[in-house]
């Protein structure tokens, strides 16, 4: 069976190309994922670039944004015309006659508009766009690539999306130029880093906050690092949009319990309620270390310019750790930590967090956050997890006979084998 849609007409180096909109719904039913199609595994290595498609991404994630997000919008699908009859271009200036003055304006673009037939016999396969395609097919139909129901958990499927409007891109499906094109496409774009996905998110409750709420405690942006998540000792700032988009998810993962809660999604904002018991939550934690953490009030005091000789004084003279970012996290992590589930009176965490030495030569920090030589700041996720608990135990966090041994024993691992016997935790 033939179908004609609308199209405009391209050229672009040696490839000719179709830009279109299809309704979803026909995209789903029309489009073939590779793996899809009988014979694909048999096919030369050279045409199998296709990438994996991660299903649990498409489900957890894309899919959710669609059927959650009523600003949803994405790329156009680049879909190969493969096998079948080389589909027949009509172009609207073969339709209509243009000798009229009133039209004669229009015959240039004309030639360029026009409609695009297919006999029936081709498969259109995505070149770039297949977790797309499986996500459409998951948030309208709410099944997987299993063809098992998703549970409505995870998202309630919306058919009502197969009426919306995809933008699709058609190129003649040659194998050596498709590999190009898929190769170009996946090669030369560049995804968008963490801290834009902060600043652009209206999705993940804890980057709104961070940049809506945390943000403007600091009277001036100018001393936040909104680009990079690390800050060299010469530099002016004071912290970086993604150490508070951390200590922000932390802390709303652990409001109501501080060992077994989940964190918040980042696809679906909460419901109201929720939002603002996080947002409160956030903006205490915040101001309080602000306000009375001594190394932290005088980093914000001066935001200004004037100001920047503090800062940089601190991070590269003084070689104070609260003013790296790792460190950062670390001690409101320990701070939020010992706050929830300790119920230790607040003012006497922020009298022992000004009382300690967060100077990089402190030998209480040797391989718990500085490496052996105590030059060079350690990092990974496993590294801020045990200096979380370690700082929180020097804040008083209360600890049973188990924990307490567990966090002795995990101390002493981070030493050379002959060295600990020697080693046990500090004194609070």
């Amino acid at each position: 069976m033939s179908t004609t849609i609308p199209v405009l007409e391209g050229q672009f180096g040696n490839v000719t190309y179709y830009m279109a909109t299809m309704k979803a719904g026909e995209v789903i039913n029309t489009l073939k994922i590779p793996k899809e199609i009988e014979g694909w595994d048999d096919i030369s290595l050279e045409d199998q670039y296709q990438r994996e498609i991660n299903y649990n991404r498409v489900v957890q994630h894309i899919a959710p944004y669609l059927v959650n997000n009523q600003n949803r919008f994405f790329s156009s699908l680049v879909v190969a015309i493969y096998k079948g009859e080389k589909p027949e271009f009509t172009a609207l200036s073969d339709l209509i006659p243009l000798d009229d003055k009133n039209i004669r304006p229009y015959k240039a673009p004309a030639r360029r508009i026009g409609f695009l037939t297919f006999d029936g016999s081709n498969t259109l396969i995505p070149l770039d766009g297949q977790h797309r395609l499986a996500a459409l097919r998951a948030a309208i139909t709410g099944k997987d690539h299993k063809q098992n129901d998703i549970p409505n958990t995870i998202f309630r499927s919306r058919q009502e999306l197969s009426e919306e409007d995809v933008s699709v891109i058609f190129v003649e499906f040659e194998s050596e130029q498709a590999r190009s094109i898929f190769n170009a496409i996946n090669r030369y774009a560049k995804p968008t880093t963490k801290a834009v996905n902060l600043i652009t998110s209206d999705t993940d409750i804890c980057a709104m906050i961070a940049r809506e709420d945390i943000a403007k405690l600091i009277k001036n942006s100018r001393i936040i690092n909104w680009k990079s998540s690390t800050i060299q000792d010469s530099k002016h700032f004071f912290i970086t949009l993604t150490t508070i988009y951390d200590a922000v998810r932390y802390i709303c993962t652990h409001t109501t319990d501080i060992d077994n809660a989940l964190p918040p999604s980042t696809d679906e904002l909460p419901d109201s309620a929720t939002q603002h018991v996080y947002r409160e939550s956030c903006i205490s934690v915040f101001k309080t270390l602000f306000d009375k953490v001594d190394v932290f009030k005088d980093c914000i005091e001066d935001s200004s310019e004037t100001g920047d000789e503090v800062r940089i004084g601190l991070r590269r003279d003084e070689g104070n750790l609260l003013m790296k970012p790792m460190a950062q996290l670390i001690l409101i992590q320990a701070y939020v930590r010992v706050l929830y589930s300790s119920q230790k009176n607040q003012e006497d965490i922020l009298k022992k967090i000004n009382a300690i030495d967060w100077s990089k030569t402190n030998p209480l920090w040797e391989n718990v956050i500085m490496e052996p030589d105590q030059s060079t700041i350690k990092s990974g996720k496993s590294v801020i997890a045990f200096a979380t608990r370690f700082v929180a135990f020097l804040l008083g966090d209360k600890l049973s006979s188990d924990e307490s041994a567990k966090l002795e024993n995990d101390y002493k691992d981070l030493f050379p084998s002959n060295q600990r016997s020697s080693k046990s935790l500090p004194k609070r």
